[in-house]
């Protein structure tokens, strides 16, 4: 970046945005356009209006202390038809821009006010002699993500002043691909997508970048994909008999979605190179049993496994499943959290112990198994010889988190990788975001699990609910209420927001509470007024570790009738007693979300319902609540979720790492497929890319592994 910007400030600042380079710079796309490209003379504007005008200032003055600290410059610009009012916020040093007597053009909003129509906060520039063109007004003007201290107007400033070296860009895509796509050429869609000058010009540009984002992120997969293969990892042969004897001890049948699950990762942990696989199932669908096998049969190899969770709840389910269903064939599990005990345990028994001698224990080989929180990724947790790493709820993590994770053996071969996710992800969305990942689905559930049914509560049947969730207690079950996120907090991403929206966000934060607050406020409501007669008990995250598993123990044991809880249980709680799922504000969560509550009850022998509460009445909240009453199964609903709301609700970006302008491709499945196909074959007839230079280039740009170095 120092190449091109000299201003180290300026500097700190693009480089939070991931800019280095000018061609990073120019490969920044905006996000969405202001469409002011309609000029209107002053005695033409109407209120409600998006447009811009032309005139010269024929008075500028500031009004200070306006509303408790907010100052007002408000001007007045004339042109031949007459004049408008003008104001901006807490923007005073304008002033010294606009003299009377200057030319300039504004561009936004038309108001209406007591002393007649105005712009407030609108876009602005002054017209010089010689002036070239419009950057901020009278045209599609493109709008930035932008950081603290570095505005949409900067960046644009920025990409036009460097926007003739595009010229210097080289083309990436092979000539058939051209052909087919007849995408602009790449001067051309640089130009059209940061200043186009109609909406048909940024769209074609936009077509050509979403094609080749998609297309180097695949081609970097599958140049990763065949660098792994020399990379040496222990080969694990598959052992049939071990394999059978745990199987046929089990006191439930696999599903044949499990079989066939098992069967690919035991084959791929046999190859002498590491394995790299997703295992993605649906709520309850029995992917920590399929994790099993291959656990078993590494540490029956003489090696050792390491199973992470996000959570310290997940990570204990996962511990006390291990002792269970391992314990009994001779496998000693430890379990580690941020607490300062850890925990070793077989089938017949449990101690605490002091987190240095489960370190050292971990590092000479006597724990088989290790399962636990991001306390794994701490520099002292070494293994002996993990053979086998698995990760739950991996989208949770981010990529370095799991590369670290890779890095626990003491020896020199690396450990084969299983992801597992409980979020149904739409094949689309797979193909694109875990192209480095063989992928594993378990479509279908046990034979053993009941349908739950789920209801929309209108706020007007509220106490028929309480009633209903009543009389499942009578009947001897039990309840979760979950309540939701619903506050904005301090350090809000506020980039793209002008001051105006930015205000506005300020006074709506006095009027929300955190998840901690709702929670109490929840408990205390159903605890003393709803069910005074009932054992209620509270969960959510801020609680210390002991007080989180005394809450769990509790109402795992069946000690507690009702726990109001936050999202913290998500995933990871097994109490096959619970029958009713409550959800507070369902309207803020995303399907996906509350597919994975649902899925907390309805394990057990008896019927299960789940009751979504919501105060919304939008047309689109309630078509996104009946989906989730009518969808089948978690891959149909997660379909609708993307349909309905983008592949935001799925991914993070610490996960995908992928720029927006690709997101917005994640829908278009017969895309994605072509992009894939065009990937794989300039792979195939060019595995180093020496007649690719330009994919070389942009791969080793952006950190990707290029084949053959």
């Amino acid at each position: 970046m120092a190449a091109f910007v000299k201003n180290q400030a300026l500097t700190r600042k693009l480089n939070v945005l991931g800019l280095h380079s000018v061609e990073d710079l120019l490969h920044y796309f905006p996000y969405r356009y202001d469409d002011f490209s309609r000029v209107l003379a002053t005695r033409d504007l109407r209120a409600g209006e998006v447009v811009a005008v032309e005139g010269y200032v024929k008075d500028v003055k500031i009004i200070r202390a306006w509303n408790r600290g907010t100052q007002l410059l408000e001007a007045v610009v004339d042109d031949a038809s007459g004049s408008v009012r003008v104001v901006w916020f807490n923007q005073l040093y304008l002033a010294r821009m606009f003299k009377k007597g200057t030319k300039i053009a504004l561009a936004g909003k038309v108001y209406d006010g007591k002393r007649g129509i105005y712009f407030a906060n609108p876009a602005y520039e002054i017209i010089g002699t010689g002036q070239e063109s419009s950057l901020h007004t009278r045209r599609l003007v493109p709008v930035y993500r932008e950081t603290k201290g570095l505005t949409s107007r900067w960046i644009r400033m920025l990409v036009h002043r460097y926007l003739d070296t595009a010229s210097s860009l080289r083309e990436i895509f092979p000539h058939e691909v051209l052909l087919r796509e007849k995408f602009l050429p790449p001067e051309r869609a640089v130009r059209s997508i940061h200043f186009p000058e109609t909406s048909k010009d940024a769209k074609e540009a936009r077509r050509r970048f979403q094609f080749e984002e998609l297309f180097l992120l695949q081609t970097r997969f599958i140049m990763e994909q065949k660098g792994r293969e020399r990379i040496r990892a222990h080969a694990i042969p598959f052992d049939q008999s071990l394999i059978k004897t745990f199987v046929d001890k089990l006191p439930f049948n696999l599903t044949d979605g499990q079989r066939r699950a098992a069967w690919q990762i035991l084959q791929d942990i046999a190859h002498p190179y590491p394995m790299q696989r997703l295992l993605e199932g649906d709520v309850g669908s029995g992917k920590t049993i399929v994790a099993f096998l291959a656990v078993l049969e590494v540490i029956k190899a003489g090696h050792q496994a390491i199973i992470m969770a996000p959570t310290e709840v997940l990570a204990r389910q996962h511990f006390a499943s291990a002792k269970k269903i391992l314990g009994p064939h001779g496998i000693t599990i430890g379990f580690v959290t941020s607490s300062p005990y850890a925990l070793i345990a077989s089938h017949a028994s449990e101690k605490k112990i002091a987190k240095k001698t489960f370190r050292a224990l971990l590092k000479e080989g006597g724990v088989h198994v290790a399962i636990g929180t991001h306390a794994l990724l701490s520099p002292e947790m070494l293994c002996k010889d993990v053979a086998l790493a698995i990760v739950d709820e991996q989208h949770r993590f981010g990529v370095d988190q799991r590369s670290n994770i890779l890095k626990k053996s003491g020896d020199a071969q690396a450990p084969h990788f299983l992801s597992m996710s409980a979020t149904p992800i739409p094949r689309t969305l797979a193909l694109a975001v875990y192209g480095d990942l063989d992928i594993s689905r378990i479509t279908e559930m046990p034979s053993d699990r009941k349908p739950i049914e789920t209801r929309l509560v209108a706020p007007a049947h509220r106490n028929e609910a309480y009633a209903f969730i009543r009389s499942e207690i009578k009947e001897g079950r039990q309840a979760f209420v979950i309540c939701p996120r619903i506050e904005l907090s301090n350090n809000a991403d506020q980039r793209g927001m002008g001051p105006a929206q930015i205000s506005a966000e300020k006074d709506r934060r006095k009027l929300v509470w955190n998840d901690v607050k709702a929670v109490k406020e929840e408990y205390e409501k159903l605890s003393k007024i709803v069910f005074p007669d009932l054992s209620v008990a509270m969960l959510h995250g801020k609680l210390k570790s002991k007080e989180k598993e005394s809450v769990m123990k509790k109402f795992t044991e069946g000690q507690t009738d009702i726990l109001v809880s936050t999202s913290v249980i998500e995933v990871g709680i097994d109490v096959p007693n619970a029958t009713v799922m409550a959800i507070e504000g369902a309207d803020r969560f995303g399907l996906a979300t509350l597919h994975q509550f649902r899925g907390r009850v309805g394990r057990g022998e008896h019927k299960s319902y789940c009751l979504l509460f919501s105060d919304s009445s939008g047309a689109e909240t309630q078509s996104r609540l009946r989906a989730l009453v009518g969808a089948k199964n978690g891959f149909e609903l997660a379909q609708i979720d993307l349909e309905l709301r983008g592949p935001g609700e799925f991914m993070g970006e610490a996960q995908s790492g992928m720029p927006d302008i690709a997101m917005e491709a994640l829908q278009d499945p017969v895309l994605i497929e072509r992009v894939r196909e065009d990937a794989r074959k300039v792979c195939a007839e060019d595995p180093d890319l020496a007649r690719h230079p330009a994919i070389r280039e942009r791969l080793k740009r952006s950190g990707g592994r290029v084949h053959g170095e």
